[in-house]
């Protein structure tokens, strides 16, 4: 299950990347108390988005993790999902190509 926030982009970063290599995954918003991520056993103080992997399968081991550097490190070097590279609005409008 993957907790997201509409407020966050890394949210929508995560579950493109996710849906690109079609990680098998359940989405929930975030309420706006913040009970999802309480409910799931992520701390108060966790950044979105918050990945729980509740398997007992050895292709696809149990996790527990937040943030989207350290969701897609961990599914990379697991073998779950290939390499990839995003790029920010900026460099896609080619304006980073314009400064330099």
């Amino acid at each position: 299950m993957l907790i997201v926030i509409p407020e966050e982009p890394e949210c929508y970063e995560v579950l493109a990347i996710l849906n690109y290599f079609g990680f098998p995954i359940e989405v929930e918003e975030e309420n706006a108390f913040g009970h999802s991520k309480k409910d799931m056993g992520f701390h108060k103080d966790d950044p979105y988005p918050c990945l729980l992997i509740d398997s007992s399968s050895e292709e696809m081991p149990s996790a527990e993790l937040s943030e989207k550097t350290r969701i897609l490190a961990y599914l990379y070097n697991q073998g779950l999902i290939g390499n990839y590279k995003n790029h920010s609005p900026w460099e896609k409008s080619g304006l980073d190509f314009i400064d330099d």
